[in-house]
Parts: structure tokens; C-alpha cells; sequence
């Protein structure tokens, strides 16, 4: 069990933490694992996170207002509620796997490139975000919106549940898989026999 107490930690492994309704306010962490941690309505504003990996980890509603997410991926995670708009745009890099993101917001955020890979994406927004060249591949996207948002050469490759508008967004060289790709026609309400 840690406190945080420090304001700059590098290189450091932290195991079962529980950190729930935690104030990391203006913390810097640079290089750092965290394995089966919970950092559920966590406080983490202004805290930088650079070259980390979260793997078994709670997100849920937890705060990032100017929190930095440097080159950071989220392993097998749990996060839910977050509104990733208000985090620092300044050198953004997410990656996810085999995470679970439940009502989260991605507004105008620029996510190219980004990887969403396996996750389940759940009641969550992708309005105005670029998500050109992501990858996608094998998500579930139950409820979740897009709204001219960019997916050009995206990766949807089996890809589930999604609902996207091509006359909304865009998604030239973007790949999908049968059947499920047949719900683009879904925009153009016409009737398939």
C-alpha cells in the first residue's frame, strides 16, 4: 500500500493498490507499471502518466482534467465514465487491450493511430474524434456513437454491434468484416431482402 506521497515516481512497479478516491494531484509518473490497482474516483488533475502500462486496473470515474497520458496502455482494464476530452491533448498516446470502457467520452479528441484492440466499447462517444488508421479489430461497440468522426483506414476487421453512419462519418479505406458490415447500409434506410 502506497499513499503517493511523493509528487515524481520512475521505473516503479506498484502491485494491488488501492488508491480509491485517491487525491493524485499534480503527480508525475514516468515509467511505471501498475498491476490490479484501483483508481476508482481517483482525483488524478495535472498528473502526468509517460511510457506506462496499466494491466488489471479500476478506472472508473475517476477525474483527468489536464492529465497527461504519454505513451500509456491500458491492459485487461476496467474504465468507466471517463470524459478522455478533458484530459491534455499535448502528446496523447492511448493504447487498449482487452479493456472494458463503459461511458466514456472521446469528443474532438485525435486519436490516429490509436489501438482499441479486443476491448468492449460500451455507450461510449466518438463525436467529432479522429480515429483514422486505429485499430478497432475485434471490438464491441454495443451503443456507442459515432458522429463525424474520422475512420478513414481504420481497422473494424471483426469489429461488433457498431451503428455508423457513413453519410456522417467518414470512412474511406476503412476495413470491416462480414456480416456485420452490412449495418453501414443502415444510413441509407433501404430495405435488403
Amino acid at each position: 500500500m502506497t499513499n503517493f506521497d511523493d509528487s515524481f515516481y520512475e521505473d516503479q512497479v506498484f502491485k494491488k493498490i488501492d488508491a480509491t478516491k485517491a487525491i493524485l494531484i499534480e503527480k508525475e509518473f514516468y515509467g511505471c507499471t501498475f498491476s490490479n490497482c484501483d483508481f476508482s474516483e481517483s482525483n488524478l488533475t495535472n498528473t502526468v502518466f509517460e511510457d506506462c502500462i496499466f494491466k488489471n486496473c479500476n478506472f472508473s470515474l475517476i477525474k483527468v482534467l489536464n492529465t497527461s497520458f504519454r505513451t500509456v496502455e491500458f491492459k485487461s482494464c476496467k474504465i468507466m465514465g471517463i470524459s478522455f476530452c478533458q484530459v491534455d491533448t499535448f502528446s496523447l498516446d492511448i493504447k487498449f487491450n482487452n479493456s472494458k470502457l463503459q461511458t466514456c467520452s472521446f469528443f474532438e479528441l485525435d486519436l490516429h493511430g490509436s489501438c482499441f484492440k479486443d476491448c468492449q466499447i460500451l455507450e461510449c462517444d466518438f463525436i467529432k474524434t479522429n480515429l483514422k488508421n486505429a485499430n478497432l479489430k475485434n471490438v464491441d461497440l454495443s451503443h456507442t456513437k459515432f458522429q463525424d468522426a474520422n475512420l478513414e483506414k481504420a481497422n473494424l476487421s471483426g469489429a461488433q454491434n457498431y451503428e455508423i453512419n457513413p453519410l456522417i462519418n467518414k470512412i474511406t479505406g476503412a476495413k470491416f468484416s462480414l456480416p456485420e458490415a452490412i449495418s453501414l447500409l443502415k444510413g441509407f434506410q433501404i430495405k435488403l431482402d
